[in-house]
């Protein structure tokens, strides 16, 4: 398959090392001669200078024969007309394009018609801090059908290594360990007894159990204060954010008409001052609560959230742009970055495999595939076993009557089951490949 991406910024650099890996034909266009040098030396992928908009550069990218266009530019007035002339020129059948501007879009689509799928950058970083606010002390979180993939890092003094459970429920039944980091070296075991003190844990668990997950990994946390520094993002979605009664939220911000729009439009406590200012931080209660920095200036998030650990903050998370300001937070020891980038790469490439019923999320260097088992699937009627001796991957979760199950290795998959399995990202394409319904003859 044939794919053009117009726009060589970090998003445009993730999906083109993730798609060359699962050997699609990648051209990357790109204005600037720097960039498109630096992605000659580390990718291997079609590269050209110009701009996204030009039809002698598109045509040089190959586009007359692309299937999907990605237009990651900077700007939506470029990424609308680039889908645009590929709709309209050369009957791209897929447009991918990354919208900022609401007014723009409508239902995941833009009003021009020529996108197939819009991702926007304000809209995934909502979606992160939601999942924050709900999902308190994990440092990520994704959604896959009704099972959440969750990371966080195991207390010492967590039930899960005592044996100590909840509510009588058995750890089995509630969670599916995916992977633990140590030292920020991945584990090859990763069963519940391989888990120590301070490890990095991924799980799986289904969406109405993610709050006694988070306690089996030290997490009962009764404090429900959480204080938002920066409500520029909150402000652009007002409308679409609906704030659970459990949860006491504050926002710090430094701008008076924003501060003004948030006061009118919601029953938030609104805080007007500068996050860097003890005596704001004690106004908005810091102390022992959790605190996300998300304003649009990451050096902004980053020193006042260094401003938050110092007034008492129990869980810092910070917002980061540019990825390369994480070399900056690496001995800050922040709760957790938030990378909204990385959420709308996976995005993408599932979008990509839509056709297939398979979501996918990247995660630890390797790809995380939901795939729905149908009557005349390759997978249909398979022992657990036996997929992954085949297959050479991990079933991590089998979902069964839409609820996720406790299973063995000798459990055959049935018609209208889900299993999400772990792979090697080198083999994605073909296990996607194996996903679709076999052929079915007379």
């Amino acid at each position: 398959m044939n794919v053009v991406i117009l726009g060589a910024g970090s998003i445009g650099i993730k999906i083109a090392k993730q798609l060359s890996i699962m050997e699609y034909n990648i051209s990357i266009v790109d204005k600037s001669p720097q960039r498109i040098k630096y992605i000659s030396d580390k990718i291997d992928v079609k590269h050209v200078v110009g701009h996204a908009c030009d039809i002698n550069t598109l045509k040089e990218a190959g586009i007359e024969k692309a299937d999907i266009v990605i237009a990651m530019t900077p700007y939506d007035s470029v990424n609308i007309l680039a889908c645009q002339i590929a709709s309209q020129s050369f009957k791209t059948e897929t447009k991918i394009a990354k919208i900022n501007n609401s007014l723009y879009c409508r239902n995941g689509t833009t009003t021009s018609g020529y996108i197939d799928f819009v991702v926007s950058f304000d809209q995934e970083i909502l979606e992160i801090v939601k999942h924050g606010m709900y999902i308190r002390n994990a440092l990520s979180v994704f959604k896959v059908k009704n099972a959440l993939i969750i990371t966080t890092v195991c207390k010492n003094n967590a039930p899960i290594l005592s044996g100590l459970y909840t509510q009588d429920i058995q750890v089995y039944d509630l969670i599916s360990i995916i992977d633990i980091k140590r030292n920020k070296v991945h584990q090859e075991k990763t069963s519940i007894n391989d888990i120590q003190p301070g490890d990095e844990i991924t799980f799986c668990v289904d969406t109405t159990n993610k709050q006694e997950a988070m306690k089996l990994f030290g997490y009962d946390d009764n404090n429900k204060n959480t204080v938002i520094i920066g409500g520029g993002y909150i402000s652009k979605a007002i409308n679409s954010i609906n704030i659970e009664n459990t949860i006491n939220i504050k926002i710090i911000e430094d701008d008076l008409n924003t501060a003004n729009i948030l006061s009118e439009k919601t029953n938030i406590d609104i805080i007007h001052g500068n996050p860097m200012n003890f005596d704001v931080l004690d106004e908005s209660c810091v102390k022992d609560s959790v605190v996300v920095a998300m304003t649009k200036d990451d050096k902004a998030n980053i020193l006042s959230g260094l401003y938050a650990k110092k007034a008492g903050a129990s869980y810092v998370s910070v917002l980061l742009h540019d990825i390369g300001h994480v070399r900056l937070t690496d001995k800050l020891d922040f709760s957790s970055i938030l990378d909204a980038k990385s959420s709308i790469v996976n995005k993408i490439i599932g979008y990509i495999h839509k056709q297939d019923k398979c979501n996918i999320t990247s995660i630890n260097e390797r790809d995380l595939i939901s795939i729905d088992i149908k009557r005349n699937s390759y997978f249909a009627g398979m022992k657990i076993l036996d997929i992954e001796s085949e297959y050479k991957i991990r079933v991590v979760t089998l979902i069964r009557s839409g609820a996720q199950i406790s299973f063995s290795k000798n459990y055959i998959t049935n018609n209208g089951d889900t299993i999400i399995v772990l792979v090697k990202k080198n083999k994605t394409k073909n296990i996607i490949n194996l996903a679709a319904s076999r052929p079915e003859y007379l």
